[in-house]
C-alpha cells in the first residue's frame, strides 16, 4: 500500500517522464488506469536507491511528514551525496520548518550539483528577497530566464519582487511576459491585478482579478464532485486557488464594497487561504 501511495505521487508530482492517464474519484482517491501504473511501476524498478528514498521523501513531504521526509532526504545523500534532486527536496523540508540557513545551503548544493534544477534558484531567491536581499533575489531570476525564457514561473516571481520594491512598470511587464507564455497560469493574472492597483488603473485591476477567479474555478471543476471533506484535503495542500479571491475582496474593502470584500474573503477561506 504504501509503495502504490508513492508510485501515485509520481504521477501527481510529475516525476514520471509520461503523462499517465489518471482521474480523482468522488471519494478523493485517485484513480490511474493499469497501463500508466505498468509504466510508472517500470520506471520505479529502475530507480536508483537513493532516487526510491528521494520520492518516499517527497510523500512525506506531501503530506505533512516533514520529519519522516528530512529522515528519508537523509538517507538518500548518504547514499549519493551528488544527488541534487535530494539536497532540494531537503532544503524545502528545512524551510517548512523554518530553518532558512539550512535551507539556503542545500539550494546552494543543489544549484551547484544541477546549475538547470531552476526551483532551486527560485526558491534561493524567494529567501534572499524574504531576507531583504531583493536585488541578488532579482539577480537569481535573471539568471534562471537568460538560461531558460520560456520559464514561467520565473517571470512571475521576479514581478512580485518588483511589485514589492515599488517598480509596478518592470512587474507589469513580466506579468505580462508570463501571460503571454502560459495565459492559464491565475498566479500571475494576480500578480497583474496588484500591479494595476499599484497605479491606480482600477478597472485593468478587477478586469485581471476576474480571470484569475475565472481560471481558478475552471481548475477546480476538475476535481468534479468530491466530498466536502476530500476537497478540503486537497485544497490545504494548494491554498492557493484562494489567493484571487483574497485580492479582490482586499480590492473591494479599498473601494468601500464591503459586502462584496466579505464575499470574497469567505471564498478565499472555503479555498484553504488564510492571509497570515
Amino acid at each position: 500500500m504504501k509503495r502504490f501511495l508513492i508510485l501515485i505521487v509520481l504521477v501527481l508530482a510529475g516525476c514520471a517522464d509520461s503523462q499517465p492517464t489518471s482521474q480523482i474519484n468522488k471519494n478523493g482517491t485517485v484513480k490511474v488506469d493499469p497501463e500508466s501504473l505498468k509504466q510508472i511501476s517500470k520506471q520505479w524498478q529502475q530507480m536508483s536507491e537513493d532516487e526510491k528514498l528521494a520520492n518516499q521523501a517527497l510523500t512525506a513531504y506531501m503530506t505533512g511528514n516533514y520529519d519522516e521526509a528530512l529522515k528519508k532526504y537523509e538517507q538518500a545523500i548518504s547514499i549519493n551525496e551528488n544527488s541534487a534532486i535530494a539536497y532540494f527536496g531537503r532544503g524545502n523540508v528545512y524551510l517548512k520548518q523554518g530553518n532558512t540557513a539550512n535551507a539556503l545551503s542545500d539550494y546552494d548544493a543543489a544549484i551547484r550539483l544541477k546549475p538547470d534544477l531552476y526551483n532551486a534558484h527560485l526558491s534561493k531567491a524567494q529567501i534572499l528577497h524574504e531576507s531583504g536581499e531583493s536585488q541578488k533575489a532579482i539577480q537569481q531570476f535573471d539568471k534562471v530566464i537568460e538560461t531558460d525564457p520560456n520559464f514561467i514561473t520565473a517571470y512571475e516571481r521576479r514581478g512580485m519582487v518588483y511589485l514589492q520594491l515599488k517598480q509596478p512598470q518592470k512587474a507589469i511587464e513580466d506579468f505580462k511576459t508570463a501571460i503571454n507564455l502560459s495565459p492559464n497560469y491565475f498566479p500571475s493574472r494576480v500578480g497583474l491585478g496588484l500591479a494595476y492597483v499599484a497605479i491606480n488603473e482600477k478597472q485593468m485591476a478587477i478586469d485581471n482579478f476576474n480571470l484569475a477567479i475565472e481560471q481558478v474555478e475552471r481548475q477546480l471543476s476538475n476535481f468534479g464532485d468530491l466530498d466536502p471533506i476530500s476537497l478540503k484535503r486537497i485544497l490545504k495542500s494548494n491554498p492557493m486557488f484562494g489567493v484571487p479571491y483574497y485580492h479582490r475582496g482586499q480590492f473591494f474593502l479599498q473601494e468601500g464594497e464591503t459586502a462584496k470584500a466579505d464575499l470574497d474573503f469567505t471564498r478565499a477561506n472555503e479555498l484553504g487561504y488564510e492571509h497570515k
